[in-house]
């Protein structure tokens, strides 16, 4: 049987992790060398303290470098190379493409926004697929499948302004969270989400975020000996973070079943009575014993 505790905070380092399936730190489970368990008619919650999280993955990657392009009767793929880009860089890959002989895209910085041309000397009617991941940084809607009759020398404008920024947040999951979150990305309950991380800097630096906010969810077990942790983007898809080692600081508490709040450790009961019985000092990797 395992030790009882009030609470642990517990330190993950992706670079002493396993990572799993994806063979990248974005998803990673963390094994603990014993079991922690909970007393009788008590639960574990978890909130996220604090990520470090280096900007290792690329804003232009597997998910956001093609277009599906259907000109007249021929349909060809458009795909950039993998990488950071400002939009000058992609719109530049974009024209170099060897299957692009239809037109010629052009960044205007006054609006913010990309142009094409129909500059193959012959009227034809262009289709862009929606699943091209590449409309939304080049700023075309990426709702329904796109088509445009397109005359010689016609130009078409962007829907919106261009965004090169890939993603807003990174939405740090934990599978063996009890309850998923309601998701507006995917309409249903989904993703065991203990975190969202703001975007603040650019390629090649750190995000230092600690929330403000006390909320506490319930793990599902009532004993643990590993977390699991997936980095997901904006659109709910797994992050290539390229290898790259995060840090992330959880605060773990046990509680009672019964508590009108349950987030709220009585320390003149329950830390008494469990010194009494169950003290030992801890010897666990990434954990360190926070008694309230």
């Amino acid at each position: 049987m395992g030790t009882h505790y009030d609470s642990f905070r517990i330190y993950l380092n992706a670079e002493q992790s396993d990572t799993l399936t994806t063979g990248d730190t974005s998803t990673c489970r963390y094994p603990f060398i014993q079991n922690i368990e909970v007393p009788h008619m008590h639960h574990f919650v978890l909130k996220l303290a604090y990520a470090g999280i280096p900007i290792s993955w690329y804003n232009v990657n597997s998910y956001n470098n093609v277009l599906e392009l259907t000109a007249g009767a021929t349909t060809y793929t458009l795909t950039v190379p993998i990488g950071n880009y400002t939009i000058d860089e992609l719109i530049t890959a974009l024209n170099a493409d060897a299957g692009n002989i239809y037109f010629t895209a052009a960044y205007v910085t006054l609006t913010n926004r990309v142009t094409i041309e129909n500059t193959s000397g012959a009227a034809f009617s262009l289709s862009i697929s929606a699943s091209s991941g590449l409309l939304h940084s080049i700023g075309f809607a990426n709702y329904g499948s796109i088509a445009y009759d397109f005359a010689i020398g016609e130009t078409i404008t962007g829907d919106w302004c261009v965004d090169m920024s890939y993603l807003r947040s990174v939405f740090i999951t934990c599978p063996e969270l009890s309850n998923p979150c309601l998701d507006s990305r995917t309409m249903r309950a989904s993703n065991f989400i203990i975190g969202v991380v703001p975007v603040i800097c650019g390629p090649n630096e750190i995000i230092h975020y600690t929330p403000s906010d006390e909320f506490y969810q319930r793990l599902s077990n009532t004993t643990i000996n590993t977390l699991t942790i997936i980095l997901v983007d904006d659109n709910n898809q797994i992050i290539n973070m390229n290898n790259g080692d995060y840090q992330l600081v959880f605060d773990l508490r046990i509680v009672r079943n019964d508590d009108e709040n349950p987030y709220a450790v009585d320390s003149s009961t329950y830390t008494t009575r469990w010194m009494q019985n169950n003290y030992r000092q801890p010897n666990l990797i990434g954990l360190h014993d926070a008694r309230y």
